[in-house]
């Protein structure tokens, strides 16, 4: 065999392994990305009392002195609350489809609310593409002057 022949086997073997380990990595990346994107809730908490975050001269970002909210209570009865979920549902519609500034959404989960109406709501606000909510204790705010689309 000559000596042309095994340097090009050798860099044929070397391009065959460079190729798979591409594609072995890719493939990963695919298949780890596609669970991130379909599992996960990211949400992050603010807390008022933490000595971190809290400056007693600003005013908290959402609350109902610094604008006009639309106040919804989730009681934890089917009935009342299904009609409730799709008057949440419609707002966030609406911030979407205005220009013009509303009222914002101030959500009161009630004591016998279900954790499957908070996390409804975070869903409804993750397929409006809504940019900015405050969960705090039992209430999430919900801004219409910050969601609305540029």
């Amino acid at each position: 065999m000559s000596k042309k022949a095994i340097t090009n086997g050798i860099i044929d073997f070397i391009f065959l392994i460079a190729v798979t380990a591409l594609f072995y990595h890719e493939y990963n990346g695919y298949r780890n990305q596609e669970h991130i994107n379909n599992g996960v809730i990211v949400l992050n908490f603010w807390n008022p009392s933490s000595s971190l975050l809290y400056d007693t001269t600003q005013r908290l970002p959402f609350d109902s002195n610094t604008g006009t909210f639309k106040k919804i209570y989730l009681t934890g009865i089917e009935k009342n609350d299904s009609f409730k979920m799709m008057e949440i549902k419609e707002a966030l519609t609406k911030f979407n489809a205005k220009k013009d500034e509303g009222p914002g959404v101030h959500i009161v989960f009630g004591d016998s609310s279900k954790y499957g109406d908070f996390i409804k709501v975070l869903d409804y606000c993750s397929m409006e593409n809504i940019r900015h909510y405050l969960p705090y204790k039992n209430n999430i705010w919900i801004p219409a002057k910050e969601n609305l689309i540029k």
